[in-house]
């Protein structure tokens, strides 16, 4: 069973993933915009006529929120974007292959691991959908050590035996302001051929 993905960069230990506030510090030197290659094994491209972000090795695409700037500093699986004027407001994406597990076994697995960590609180959790899938959504609290108080919303599904996350992280003054472009990534998130 894969460990949880929470969308940390704050101190990116081996269970938590949840977009954060010190790796935005070090991407705004080397951000770009979206349309660059990031790896051999993963090509993120966006067409002139619609500018989406594709994942080739995860086989999704979304459109990226308009003058938010990707984070190219942070290797694939991960594909991130930080808030215009912003250090500590970020959206991402991760997905990872998780073989025969369901969408139910992932929020349990998930959720030990969330209680796990200290400093983290689940919170407004319901089933939903992304692009068609059942998923699952959650908000999380975060208060750690040395850092800023943080806030998390969190869509997750399985598809084709992979796990995917979306996450958007930032404090709990300004996250609702970035919910919007949020929501218009989840709307326009699609599976790939």
């Amino acid at each position: 069973m894969p460990s949880f993905r929470f969308q940390t960069y704050l101190t990116l230990p081996v269970s938590v993933l949840l977009l954060g506030a010190a790796m935005t510090t070090v991407a705004q030197n080397s951000a770009t915009k979206p349309g660059v290659k990031t790896s051999a094994q993963q090509t993120l491209k966006t067409p002139q006529a619609e500018p989406r972000i594709v994942d080739t090795r995860n086989k999704f695409s979304f459109q990226p929120p308009a003058d938010w700037t990707h984070n190219t500093t942070i290797n694939p699986p991960f594909i991130v974007f930080i808030a215009p004027g912003e250090t500590d407001v970020n959206i991402g994406t991760y997905g990872e292959a998780v073989g025969k597990m369901t969408l139910d076994t992932l929020v349990k697995s998930n959720k030990q691991n969330a209680k796990a960590e200290q400093g983290m609180t689940i919170y407004d959790e319901k089933s939903t959908k992304l692009a068609g899938e059942k998923a699952y959504s959650w908000r999380i609290r975060i208060k750690r050590r040395n850092f800023a108080p943080h806030e998390s919303r969190q869509i997750f599904c399985i598809h084709n035996s992979r796990s995917f996350v979306l996450t958007l992280t930032g404090l709990p003054t300004n996250i609702k302001k970035y919910e919007p472009a949020f929501d218009k990534i989840v709307a326009s998130f699609r599976w790939e051929k």
